[in-house]
């Protein structure tokens, strides 16, 4: 193989390294950077999740607002909630690659049109009790306390102290009553659904002691319309109290509907959040592994490089050697010098240029010896052969002959 082939071989060979190691680099900073990118892709759903959670508290509280205040904008909020919350998450199953991630988000995206009739009818509901309180029940007490009051107008002028301290007794009840009734009103709550049925009773009971103990017609007649006022104050009651279960019914399946979903959500969080951390254990195991592979074919490619330039410098440094060592040798005298360079190419070419040199001399030395062998036998007219040499060696055979043409 020549110097300039090795040479060449050497660069080759530089170049293929350095282009392998540019693209094992490549593939390695591509796969940590699909890495990197998925746990930022991740880490988005994550924090989607999180903010999806937190808008369906921000729905629930609104809820809450509305069923105290009677604000109607508080049921606007919480149904912009509900759609800003339905929006997240087909934003994040838009993201989310793993399919039974994604069939559970799809799963529970249908909740949402039942979770807005639930707030729909929630505030319907309300609605309904409070036009039902106002506009039935309230009345319906109020006249039971106007014949009350007429009542015991009549028992005071018949002077029936007995029906009057029954009727006080009943008085008292009627004032539970309608304390109990506008408690629920404000607080929708079931138990206080049951104290008011309960002093609905107590009432009856105490207006049935009432009846036996009345004296005179007019005491019988106010008392029958008492009766017929408690019975619709009992009736509106009843479907007051009706409507605070089935209000409440339609709050516990809203609870119930959103609370599932916050928890699956949650899970889906859990879910995505263990991905990402084993993702970004992956990414920095991977990362590592592609610095140490960095590191070792840059270690290969640097000693395999020092390797083949020592071997092309040694080579030159021997071939260089070698001619120094035949010029010395020419220079000295030494026309038999022998240069052993099995080269091609340039330097090929080179010494056997410069084997020629010797060739030349010792031919140019053979000459000489031949005129001065034929001086010796007597030929004075021997000459050199200038046509055998070219150049300056052809001028020396030239100007010798010259000499020996004046000696003569």
């Amino acid at each position: 193989m020549t110097t300039k082939i090795k040479i060449i071989a050497g660069f080759v060979l530089m170049i293929l390294l350095s282009g392998m190691m540019a693209g094992i680099g490549w593939r390695s900073l591509g796969n940590a950077s699909d890495g990197f990118n998925d746990v930022a892709r991740r880490s988005g759903v994550a924090v989607l999740f999180s903010n999806l959670v937190a808008t369906l508290n921000d729905m629930t509280t609104c809820s809450a607002r509305f069923m105290y205040s009677r604000d109607a904008g508080q049921v606007d909020a919480a149904l912009k909630d509900l759609d800003k919350a339905a929006s997240m998450l087909r934003e994040a199953n838009a993201q989310v690659s793993n399919p039974q991630d994604k069939a559970v988000m799809n799963e529970t995206d249908k909740a949402f049109p039942s979770i807005r009739e639930n707030i729909g009818q929630l505030a319907a509901g309300v609605q309904k009790l409070v036009k039902s309180y106002t506009d039935v029940v309230r009345p319906a007490e109020w006249q039971v306390q106007e014949i009350f009051n007429g009542l015991e107008k009549t028992m005071i002028e018949a002077g029936n102290i007995a029906a009057m301290r029954e009727l006080t007794h009943a008085a008292h009840a009627l004032a539970n009553c309608r304390a109990v009734s506008a408690r629920m009103a404000m607080s929708y709550s079931e138990k206080d659904g049951e104290r008011v049925l309960a002093r609905l009773k107590e009432l009856g009971e105490a207006l049935s002691k009432i009846d036996p103990l009345l004296q005179t017609e007019a005491g019988r007649v106010e008392f029958a319309r008492l009766t017929s006022a408690y019975n619709i104050m009992l009736k509106a009651g009843q479907d007051n109290v009706r409507e605070v279960s089935a209000m409440q019914e339609v709050l516990q399946h809203y609870l119930s509907q959103v609370g599932g979903v916050k928890k699956t959500v949650a899970q889906l969080q859990e879910n995505v959040s263990a991905r990402m951390r084993d993702g970004s254990r992956e990414v920095a195991a991977s990362n590592r592994d592609a610095q140490t592979q960095m590191l070792a074919l840059s270690g290969g490619a640097l000693l395999f490089g020092a390797i083949i330039a020592i071997f092309i410098i040694v080579g030159l440094v021997r071939v260089l050697n070698t001619l120094r060592n035949f010029a010395e040798s020419i220079a000295e005298g030494d026309f038999n010098a022998h240069l052993n360079i099995r080269e091609k190419g340039e330097i090929g070419m080179m010494t056997e240029s410069l084997r020629a040199i010797p060739a030349t001399l010792n031919k140019m030395l053979e000459e000489y010896k031949r005129m001065e062998r034929e001086i010796s036998c007597g030929i004075l007219t021997t000459a050199g052969n200038v046509g055998e040499f070219r150049g300056e060696f052809a001028t020396l055979i030239n100007g010798t002959n010259n000499i020996l043409e004046r000696l003569r």
